[in-house]
């Protein structure tokens, strides 16, 4: 795993398989990596502590993971969360050369922390809420978990084009808005 990831990990002591939730802790870090340089065009790993501190569940990653128990053992690494009811590190983020390794006891995490991740390396977020969204240079889908307006922000100007109608829906703009009904899902074409 260190290999792997770049950081130490190992067994717990004598653990048995255990739930595998994690509790995000905010601001405490292992080392003073929590200053460390964004990724190109991404931001710090103290924004990203900050960015998850702000969400409303703290205990994240489903309960139906049961593991052994495994820890961060890497003062160079970054605790963004230990395993409930205990001080291991479960969720972990070291700064490499040219590279960030994230590290996870739990692999479901939710929509909010995998986006904060992500803009931590600097890629672009479509939208901020917990829809299914897909994205390809050329295609746009979101299928929208909850009715309500969507903010869609695009990576660059680009024209919105129904796919089947051929309607140019929106021309030369960096985001657009839609409302949405529960489980509804549209795909729209870009250039």
């Amino acid at each position: 795993m260190e290999r792997l990831t770049g950081m130490r990990i190992g067994p717990e002591a004598d653990a048995p398989r255990i739930c595998a939730r994690i509790v995000l802790r905010s601001g405490q870090a292992l080392s003073s990596a929590a200053g460390a340089s964004p990724a190109s065009g991404g931001r710090s790993v103290a924004d990203l502590i900050e960015e998850l501190s702000r969400l409303s569940d703290r205990t994240i990653g489903s309960p139906h993971i049961w593991v052994k128990g495994m820890a961060v053992n890497d003062p160079a690494a970054v605790c963004l969360g230990t395993r409930e009811g205990s001080d291991a590190v479960a969720l972990a983020l070291k700064c490499m050369r040219g590279w960030t390794s994230v590290y996870t006891l739990n692999p479901v995490l939710p929509a909010a922390v995998l986006r904060a991740l992500a803009r931590r390396a600097g890629a672009h977020i479509y939208n901020e809420g917990d829809d299914t969204l897909y994205a390809s240079q050329s295609y746009l889908t979101l299928a929208a978990n909850l009715a309500g307006r969507r903010l869609i922000r695009l990576p660059r100007r680009l024209d919105v084009v129904d796919p089947f109608t051929g309607e140019r829906l929106w021309r030369g703009v960096t985001e657009f808005d839609r409302e949405f009904r529960a489980k509804e899902t549209v795909i729209w074409r870009l250039s």
